[in-house]
């Protein structure tokens, strides 16, 4: 720990330099701890922070007033892009998953002219319930945070309210939503982000959202992007934005425009389609079902989802598994393996075995785990 700080404590810190700085526990790099919020500050002007070996947040702060102006951070915690951090991790894990800012009670913290460059981590924040940060014409670039610069997820009490406005983030990569990463929102929390006039350009979610995700349904109530610019941002899914649904996207006010580009936004899947649908299928009792019968899953925008098809790199829980059912169980039955997996762009129904009286039947596919995506009711099944 480099600063510690209680009650009573005004600190201005103008002109610091540090370079290669390493502890062997993961610790914080400065300790704001206040217990009244009127009673400390913090400034800080013109410091360069370079090659923070040693995991652990920039500032855990509760209470107060702190700022950081016209400043430089490089080469922060670069072991956790690599998997190859060594820190012993004795103390709050969430000191050593959070990069810039771990804050709690009534905390605000304001970045103003500020540059990060190769930061790296879980978290870019962790923000509780009535903190908040302002972050004003800063550049984020070349950065990894795994859970995204900003992850809401008020279940697991990570909220607060963020401010970005006249801001630069470029070339920073995340598994889910680079920017913004909503995970769970409510209207008791009062969370919320509003970007404003910022750019994004060469950002890269490796799963969904290049920019933003979202799987709550209340983004549009306290997600807020205004007059920003997106450019060549990548995903697998929603090069820029991926909401819920088409209706709890984020409120941007270029929306319109950003539907125009293909692949810029998209949402969680939420209907099935049959790939044949005008086929009717003869079958005698005991006969199975024929090959190439199948479903595809699709957004709100009829975008195709595709699921992958490379076995050394699929998790199991990336599975989105189904089974066929009957919908006359009392005058017929399926016989041998009615459950599968979606894999590629379609769900193939295996080839089970019918037999029952004779009559006009229909099959019924049943989504029974979503994979890496949200759970929706609409489209649990299909017949």
């Amino acid at each position: 720990m480099l600063i510690y700080m209680n009650d009573y404590c005004n600190v201005k810190i103008n002109n610091l330099i540090v370079d290669e700085y390493y502890s062997k526990s993961a610790i914080e790099f400065i300790y704001y701890n206040v217990l009244v919020s009127d009673k400390a500050s913090l400034s800080l002007n013109n410091i360069k922070l370079n090659n923070i070996g040693s995991q652990g947040v920039l500032i855990r702060a509760s209470f107060g007033n702190i700022s950081i102006t016209n400043s430089e951070i490089k080469n922060m915690h670069t072991c956790n892009f690599n998997d190859e951090c060594n820190s012993i991790i004795n103390i709050n894990p969430l000191i050593a998953s959070n990069e810039i800012g771990l804050l709690t009670k009534q905390t605000e913290l304001i970045i103003k002219n500020t540059t990060f460059v190769n930061v790296n981590g879980v978290n870019g924040f962790t923000l509780r319930e009535g903190t908040n940060v302002e972050f004003y014409n800063n550049t984020l670039i070349d950065c990894y945070f795994k859970n995204g610069f900003i992850e809401i997820d008020v279940l697991n009490e990570k909220s607060g309210s963020y401010v970005i406005e006249n801001s630069s983030f470029i070339n920073n990569k995340s598994e889910y939503g680079t920017i913004v990463n909503v995970k769970s929102l409510d209207d008791i929390s009062k969370s919320y982000v509003y970007l404003k006039n910022s750019n994004f350009k060469n950002n890269t979610a490796f799963k969904q959202g290049g920019i933003v995700y979202s799987n709550s349904p209340k983004t549009t109530k306290y997600i807020n992007i205004s007059d920003c610019h997106f450019i060549n941002n990548h995903a697998t899914f929603g090069n820029d934005i991926y909401s819920y649904d088409i209706n709890s996207e984020p409120n941007i006010s270029n929306i319109e425009e950003l539907r125009k580009i293909n692949g810029s936004i998209a949402t969680n899947p939420t209907k099935i389609k049959l790939n044949n649908p005008n086929k009717i299928i003869h079958l005698l009792s005991g006969d199975k079902l024929p090959e190439g019968i199948s479903c595809s899953i699709y957004d709100d925008y009829d975008h195709l989802i595709f699921f992958k098809t490379d076995i050394a790199n699929i998790e199991f829980n990336e599975f989105m598994f189904f089974s066929i059912e009957i919908n006359d169980t009392y005058n017929a039955a399926l016989l041998g393996q009615t459950k599968s997996y979606c894999w590629g762009d379609s769900c193939l129904f295996p080839q089970i075995k019918v037999i029952g009286n004779p009559g006009i039947y229909s099959l019924r596919l049943l989504i029974n785990s979503f994979g890496s995506y949200k759970y929706l009711s609409d489209i649990l099944n299909y017949t």
